[in-house]
């Protein structure tokens, strides 16, 4: 088993330095782009949408909506415990290293 790694704050970025404020613009602008789109269920690979959806709206800009999540179901929460039990059988002695 490998040895923790001690917790260290990321070193601060010096955004004044051109080359890291365009990263950062960049970044920004990913997130930006992937905003308001609707996500579906995933459930052993397979995409599953439901009528009921639930909208996360960002609480700083409340006209902004990060995104559209299906309202899932007592039968979908089923079906996913039972994928996971399957999964389960497949990697339960696959050692933690190697499964992270």
């Amino acid at each position: 088993m490998s040895k923790p790694v001690e917790f260290r704050n990321e070193a601060f970025t010096d955004f004044s330095n051109p080359a890291n404020r365009k990263a950062q613009e960049e970044a920004i602008a990913l997130v930006r782009s992937r905003l308001g789109r609707e996500y579906p269920i995933l459930i052993g690979g397979k995409e599953f949408r439901t009528p009921e959806k639930i909208t996360s709206i960002n609480p700083a800009r409340k006209s902004e909506v990060v995104g559209v999540f299906q309202k899932g179901t007592a039968e979908l929460a089923l079906q996913a415990l039972e994928n996971g039990w399957q999964a389960f059988e497949s990697w339960k002695r696959v050692p933690a290293e190697k499964r992270a």
